[in-house]
C-alpha cells in the first residue's frame, strides 16, 4: 500500500493493525467543530477544521481469511 500524499498518518494507523487480512467498507472524511463532515473539507486547508483527516469505517466486511458480509 503506497500513501498519498496528504494521508500518511491513516495509511500508518491501518499497518500497525495486527491484522492479516482485514477489508474495511469506508472513507476518508474531514469534520468541523459541529462535527459534520464534507466532500469538499477533504480540500481544504489543515487548519482550516476542527479534525485532520480521518478513516472512518461502515463496515468490516473481511477479516482474518473470513467473509463477514
Amino acid at each position: 500500500m503506497t500513501a498519498p500524499p496528504a494521508l500518511p498518518e491513516i495509511v500508518h494507523a491501518v499497518r500497525r493493525l495486527s491484522v492479516p487480512t482485514l477489508i474495511f467498507d469506508g472513507e476518508v472524511a474531514r469534520f468541523n467543530e459541529h462535527p459534520v463532515s464534507r466532500f469538499h473539507f477533504l480540500h481544504e486547508k489543515t487548519g482550516e477544521l476542527a479534525t485532520p483527516p480521518v478513516f472512518v469505517a461502515f463496515d468490516c466486511l473481511w477479516r482474518r481469511g473470513r467473509d463477514l458480509r
